[in-house]
């Protein structure tokens, strides 16, 4: 009988070494459990900051761009005279050097606008407020001149234009800035309307 209950002990010595294995896994699965979940929160940080920085470089690199619509030019020669022309309409003593690089958004189509890609804020400012002036000159009453912005941000615009016109209507000064709408010297958002 000794043998059996040496056996029965040392079974029993083994099931707890088990438990004793069981409960130090089960202490190894929680903690790696842990560190898998904030090795995906840093990840999913880390993938938000790249969007966020990646957004703030695509919106410094359009801060100097403008839109010309309704260039004629084929080529790029054609393409930079034509629009230095319609930049000395606008701001006579202007040059070439002001503009960095231009280039058309679609190349196949005829029709598709040129971004003119400037070095100066300053001068893309002042083009901006100027280029109505466009429309009392024959020669280039067809030519509209645009920011360059986002996909994300025009279509925010598009979301926001019905308020802008509902708000238009109750009196209020409200004025679109970028994707926010300035109401009443107040800047909102499209989630505070």
């Amino acid at each position: 009988m000794g043998t059996v209950e040496e056996k029965l002990g040392k079974i029993l010595e083994k099931l707890e070494m088990l438990d004793t294995l069981e409960r130090k896994m089960d202490t190894i699965n929680v903690s790696f459990g842990k560190e898998i979940e904030d090795i995906k929160s840093e990840i999913d940080a880390i993938k938000q900051k790249c969007l966020t920085t990646e957004r703030s470089n695509s919106e410094k690199e359009r801060k100097c761009n403008l839109l010309f619509f309704g260039v004629q030019g084929k080529t790029f020669f054609t393409m930079n005279k034509e629009i230095i022309d319609i930049l000395k309409c606008l701001v006579p003593e202007i040059d070439g050097n002001y503009i960095n690089d231009l280039w058309k958004t679609n190349k196949k189509k005829e029709k598709s606008p040129v971004v003119v890609k400037l070095n100066s804020m300053v001068i893309r400012n002042l083009i901006l407020r100027k280029k109505h002036a466009l429309q009392g000159d024959d020669r280039f009453k067809h030519i509209q001149i645009k920011e360059d912005l986002s996909r994300e941000v025009r279509a925010t615009r598009k979301l926001l234009f019905p308020h802008l016109i509902k708000l238009k209507e109750e009196g209020r000064k409200v004025i679109m800035v970028n994707d926010k709408l300035k109401v009443d010297s107040q800047l909102l958002s499209l989630e505070d309307l």
